[in-house]
């Protein structure tokens, strides 16, 4: 699909072959950003924004994407798993927000801010994210800070798409708030 405006070979109805690539899409576009994002260069969000958009305004497809991620059980590599990951996570926030009858808009925003609410982990070396061991205290400094990461690498998207880099910064909240609801 390369930098060709996604929608233009999207289906109004998909199928489960379309659903493949589709995916398969989403995910290249995000091992590129994650590449990116280690190497400390700019990306792009255009593509990824297209597929969620898509994804969250064409009949049937949340329900087609959703069943075609929750039944698929491939094993994954470690250096894929997390990407792998933050496509799920998007696939079950839209699923959500639709039975919450979230409207094409809100389930857009929804899906791109659970598609990158975990960026900030791109930065984290895979050293750590893939130790079996107990993590150095410098190590689980660095993992403790990836959701500021990820809310400061979004966050020149903040005017088109305010939830993003909160969703980043926040979305270990509840672990903060019942540590201070215990204190």
């Amino acid at each position: 699909l390369g930098t060709t405006p996604v929608s233009k070979f999207m289906p109004a109805q998909i199928d489960h072959e379309y659903v493949k690539i589709l995916h398969a899409t989403i995910f290249s576009r995000m091992r590129a950003i994650q590449s990116l994002i280690k190497n400390g260069e700019e990306f792009g969000i255009k593509e990824p924004v297209d597929i969620v958009k898509h994804i969250t305004s064409t009949p049937d497809s949340i329900e087609k994407f959703y069943q075609s991620t929750a039944l698929d059980s491939r094993t994954v590599n470690e250096r894929d798993y997390l990407v792998q990951h933050m496509i799920k996570v998007m696939t079950y926030a839209v699923k959500v927000g639709k039975n919450l009858d979230y409207s094409k808009e809100e389930l857009t925003e929804l899906g791109l801010a659970a598609l990158f609410y975990d960026v900030g982990l791109f930065r984290v070396s895979e050293a750590i994210t893939g130790k079996r061991e107990k993590l150095e205290e410098s190590e689980l400094y660095s993992l403790k800070k990836h959701a500021e990461n990820g809310s400061n690498i979004l966050s020149r998207f903040k005017i088109e798409h305010p939830m993003m880099s909160r969703v980043a910064l926040e979305h270990h909240e509840r672990e903060t708030a019942l540590v201070t609801l215990r204190d």
